[in-house]
């Protein structure tokens, strides 16, 4: 039973009992406001309709203090409810629950407004972390849940798909150092295709494993060579082709990066001659 009907009950117990023994009604503190004890020890003061609480007044029980409106013995309207273990909850209640629009502040150092349903955090809202971290955004059943925006206090963020609490489904992730990368993330990190824009304007598409550029891919640089092929912890690295600038292209097997490779050149007009990259300058071996 939810502690407003359980208030209701009590409090049907004592109209009952006071009607059968014939006592006097509960005096006023003041004009039409009452104080009312329970068989539990609660204690009411306020505004009363009959001897239920109903409009503003103050319930004080073993676990909780609640200050705000009252509806026929339920926390119903706009209230501060501050529980013993040091969470707090201000806002819209309704049927005895944090219910509509409101802000949570937990012992923990955890803050969250936003959307309340039933007493569960559920909508849309900002949840913030006692370190700094926050997430705007959907949630469910307390957690973020859906699209929205996280937001780590070094400056990182990440927008897109959450799924219990964690950066799961598809979304973008931005460096503070102006790189970003678009993928699909498992666990809080990138996986299978996506796609890896560098702060100085290169760009990468292709596969990434576990938030590492890994796989087959193509890098675009900004001067203009592209490079597509076997890659392996953010660079070429393995078999690929390399095309120059001058409209011939290099096929071989590159050694981490594009400063050392062997194979050939296909020249602008077909012709294949052996060559290497050697301090990342293409040499025709002849």
């Amino acid at each position: 039973m939810s502690p407003g009907r359980a208030i209701l009950a009590a409090l049907a117990c004592c109209i009952a009992c006071a009607r059968a023994a014939d006592l006097p009604p509960v005096p006023e503190l003041a004009p039409g406001m009452r104080e009312l004890i329970f068989a539990d020890g609660s204690i009411y003061r306020g505004a009363v309709r009959g001897l239920l609480p109903h409009g503003r007044g103050e319930l004080v029980t073993k676990s909780l203090t609640y200050q705000g409106d009252f509806q026929y013995g339920l926390k119903q309207g706009r209230g501060l409810c501050v529980w013993k273990n040091g969470d707090r909850y201000e806002g819209q209640f309704q049927d005895d629950r944090p219910d509509g629009a409101g802000r949570y502040q937990f012992a923990n150092g955890d803050s969250y407004e936003g959307q309340v349903k039933s007493g569960t955090i559920a909508g849309r809202g900002r949840y913030t972390t006692k370190n700094g971290d926050s997430f705007d955004g959907l949630f469910a059943d307390g957690v973020a849940q859906g699209a929205g925006t996280y937001r780590f206090k070094a400056g990182d963020r990440y927008e897109g798909e959450m799924d219990q609490g964690r950066i799961q489904g598809h979304g973008r992730y931005y460096w503070t150092n102006g790189d970003s990368i678009e993928a699909d993330f498992v666990d809080g990190k990138a996986s299978g295709l996506g796609k890896y824009r560098f702060a100085n304007g290169d760009l990468y598409e292709g596969e990434i494993v576990a938030g590492m550029i890994t796989g087959q891919g193509t890098f675009r640089y900004q001067s203009g060579l592209r490079y597509q092929g076997e890659v392996r912890d953010g660079r070429p690295d393995g078999k690929g082709v390399l095309w120059l600038l001058d409209g011939g292209r290099f096929e071989g097997t590159f050694e981490k990066g594009l400063e050392h490779a062997q194979g050939h050149v296909v020249l602008p007009d077909g012709r294949q001659v052996p060559a290497q990259i050697v301090d990342g300058k293409a040499k025709i071996l002849e």
